[in-house]
């Protein structure tokens, strides 16, 4: 399935044993949820399903964290920045790994995460519903120097081009639209066939691709 390819992916970046607990607190409906419901038990790891009224709260988010020795956790970059300092690096020991999507993050964000929690590995990660959960990620250092950070290179089985008008690749340094293609592509849109053809696209070489807009 696709989920398990994403998941077999992701095994082999950032593992998950039996040592380690992740925390569940995205709402179903929201993608990456998939990945913290059902990863963590396909490897042996432990769910700590989340308190849905703590879910916008930077305190209460924070306390689980050190309450429920969470090793990964998903946040948007709002809430990332809301939740640095929060926790002490004591309360936050155990932290492994943090996700972050949903948004563009900041390099303030970043650099504030970084400095606070720097034994942590954290991913910035850009992906469309339409391509199972995401399709890119890149595994933060805080070396970079521009404004935003960079959402990184292509999942296993994943492609992604800059393309013009015609689908096909602009040269370097040129402005174009994001496509995706690849083993995480969904089929379409249930019951709007022209959303999905309007989205889901062939290009010149054969290949189907998703247009990000």
């Amino acid at each position: 399935s696709r989920a398990g390819h994403r998941f077999r992916w992701g095994q082999g970046v950032y593992p998950l044993g039996r040592g380690d607990r992740v925390l569940w607190h995205a709402n179903v409906g929201f993608d990456f949820s998939v990945w913290e419901m059902l990863a963590p038990l396909a490897f042996g790891a432990t769910v700590v399903v989340g308190d849905a009224k703590e879910a916008g709260d930077p305190d209460a988010l924070a306390a689980c964290l050190a309450r429920d020795a969470i090793t990964a956790v998903h946040f948007v970059p709002r809430m990332l920045g809301l939740v640095t300092g929060r926790l002490s690096a004591a309360q936050a020991a155990q932290l492994r790994y943090v996700f972050c999507g949903g948004a563009t993050m900041s390099a303030a964000v970043r650099d504030g995460w970084l400095t606070a929690y720097p034994w942590t590995r954290l991913f910035n990660q850009y992906g469309p519903t339409e391509t199972c959960i995401d399709s890119t990620t890149y595994l933060c250092n805080g070396s970079e120097h521009s404004g935003e950070v960079p959402i990184g290179t292509p999942v296993d089985g994943t492609h992604v081009r800059v393309a013009d008008h015609s689908l096909l690749p602009v040269a370097p340094g040129e402005t174009g639209e994001l496509l995706i293609g690849g083993a995480g592509l969904a089929d379409g849109y249930l019951h709007q066939p022209e959303r999905t053809a309007e989205r889901f696209v062939t290009d010149p070489y054969g290949e189907r691709l998703y247009r990000t807009g």
